[in-house]
């Protein structure tokens, strides 16, 4: 829900710890970057579900303890229930096996998918590319319009491209 709501990259929000988090303020500042991230009222009801009497530590854990020949670095551990931070790679696998029943092909979706999808349902919405490059951190629309396919109706209320005003058309000379 977090993905989707706020359009960021699933790293930034794997990155995320409990106490970047601003629950009543719907938003958590990602560390080492100049962004903040912002979520709706989905992610507002399960984010404290989540967190619980958490006061510190990742916020997306993993199912399981490390084991002894992996030892996560002390940033990524839990203080709290010893577990380690949730990496790219298996929130990727666990969202493909949950979302493998909706995706046609059957393989699921990624989670880059999920991002990409959030943002062009909301230029069909009419959002403007600065107010997407805003809420997804991307620093230029070029990125963007690589996913980003406006619909029917943002396509309908669009601005017209501006173009060079057409010059009048000099009649051709006839031959002699």
């Amino acid at each position: 829900m977090l993905l989707y709501e706020s359009a960021t990259p699933a790293e930034w929000a794997l990155s995320l710890d409990v106490q970047d988090l601003d629950l009543p303020g719907m938003s958590a500042v990602v560390r080492g970057r100049r962004h903040r991230i912002r979520w709706e009222a989905g992610t507002a009801a399960l984010l404290p579900l989540l967190v619980r009497d958490r006061r510190r530590g990742p916020l997306f854990l993993t199912d399981r303890r490390p084991g002894p020949g992996r030892a996560p670095a002390a940033a990524d551990l839990c203080p709290h229930t010893g577990r380690s931070r949730l990496s790219y790679e298996r929130a990727e696998h666990l969202f493909k096996r949950a979302t493998g029943d909706l995706d046609p092909e059957g393989e699921g979706y990624t989670l880059h998918r999920l991002r990409h999808s959030r943002l062009a349902h909301l230029a069909e919405d009419g959002w403007t590319a600065p107010m997407l490059m805003s809420l997804s951190g991307h620093a230029g629309a070029r990125t963007m319009r690589e996913f980003v396919r406006a619909g029917q109706p943002a396509v309908a209320t669009a601005d017209p491209p501006c173009l060079p005003p057409e010059r009048p058309r000099v009649p051709a000379r006839p031959s002699a």
